[in-house]
């Protein structure tokens, strides 16, 4: 099994490649390409299996570099890395073949999940080894990695390619070919949440994302993360975190 990391950034390109003990994933090797054009072009003479990829490069975007990958093998699953300013394009492409977003500098622990996560492979020694690099860190991704069902797995999956966006048990019924009532027990007998616990949980996680590495204001990141009011956003926000979004990053 291939990967194959497309970033414009050096730093960041290689330290992901040869940083990383690809091989203890069952990933046999890891490409690099630093434009999207020599991206395609290694998809067209390899088996690639996962592409990680910026979405904003010279020459292509992210997104048209998807669409053009995945018409070469629609079997491609992708992760994509973004800069916070980047968002919109971030939304457009999660509506393609794209697993989840990372938003840099590349939490390293996040993104072995996502890596697992789309080649369905649980390490069994699941400590990520990496250099010493301001991007990259060394720590334990056992959180996290609880075994679902494969319909949870399947409804997770949904909500989280949708979390930006409006999304109601009935939507995630209908996605599923469900009842929803089936779909609502089973749910939160294996996660031990609420579709709505689940969904909030998440949009806060990538609230708080936004919140460290953009000086975006704090309404513009309630609305980018799905929230509909900001007085929700700040309800959610000190119910899952004990403080209010001002009391937690200042602004």
């Amino acid at each position: 099994m291939n990967i194959l990391i497309v970033d414009d950034e050096e730093q960041i390109r290689e330290g992901l490649a040869n940083t990383i003990n690809w091989s203890a994933y069952s990933i046999t090797r890891a490409f690099t390409a630093e434009n999207a054009w020599k991206a395609l072009d290694i998809v067209k003479t390899n088996s690639i299996s996962l592409i990680i990829t910026d979405i904003k490069m010279p020459g292509m975007m992210g997104i048209e570099f998807i669409q053009k990958a995945a018409s070469i093998d629609k079997n491609i699953k992708f992760i994509v890395i973004s800069s916070y300013d980047n968002f919109d394009y971030v939304r457009a492409a999660l509506k393609l073949q794209v697993i989840d977003y990372l938003i840099k500098p590349v939490n390293i622990s996040e993104l072995i999940q996502l890596v697992c996560k789309s080649i369905a492979y649980v390490p069994e020694n699941p400590v990520v080894h990496v250099a010493d690099q301001n991007y990259l860190q060394e720590e334990n991704i056992n959180e996290g990695m609880e075994v679902y069902s494969p319909l949870v797995k399947r409804c997770m999956a949904y909500v989280d390619n949708h979390f930006y966006g409006t999304v109601t048990l009935g939507d995630l019924a209908e996605a599923m070919e469900r009842n929803p009532s089936y779909i609502s027990h089973v749910f939160k007998s294996e996660t031990g949440k609420t579709l709505t616990e689940y969904l909030n949980e998440l949009r806060i996680k990538r609230a708080i994302q936004l919140m460290d590495s953009s000086n975006l204001l704090l309404y513009e990141i309630a609305a980018m993360v799905g929230f509909e009011s900001y007085r929700n956003f700040i309800n959610m926000f000190k119910k899952s975190t004990g403080k209010i979004p001002t009391q937690y990053c200042g602004k």
